[in-house]
């Protein structure tokens, strides 16, 4: 159950009751606290999301230079002249 004015945070898992007046975040939900102990004021909270790291965008951006990559490597090998290996009909000069 959720007490009046609770505030759950994306992607959290509540389990537990949580009383009024309160935040919960995280899995499972827990209720936000200062370092103090004191009940956080929800008008107050500053989580800086702008300083958070953007993990799956930098991960995106390493994929996209490696794919980059990888095409520059297939172009430069495709403009190569292919090397013809000798095929099991043609007789070899140890043979």
């Amino acid at each position: 159950t959720l007490g009046d004015n609770v505030r759950v945070g994306a992607n959290s898992v509540v389990v537990e009751s949580i009383p009024a007046n309160r935040t919960a975040v995280g899995m499972p939900a827990r209720i936000v606290q200062s370092k103090s102990g004191a009940e956080v004021d929800h008008n107050k909270i500053d989580l800086d999301h702008h300083r958070i790291p953007d993990v799956v965008g930098q991960i995106i951006a390493s994929l996209i230079e490696r794919i980059e990559t990888l095409e520059n490597e297939a172009a430069a090998r495709s403009a190569q002249p292919m090397l013809r290996r000798p095929s099991a009909t043609q007789p070899t000069r140890n043979s």
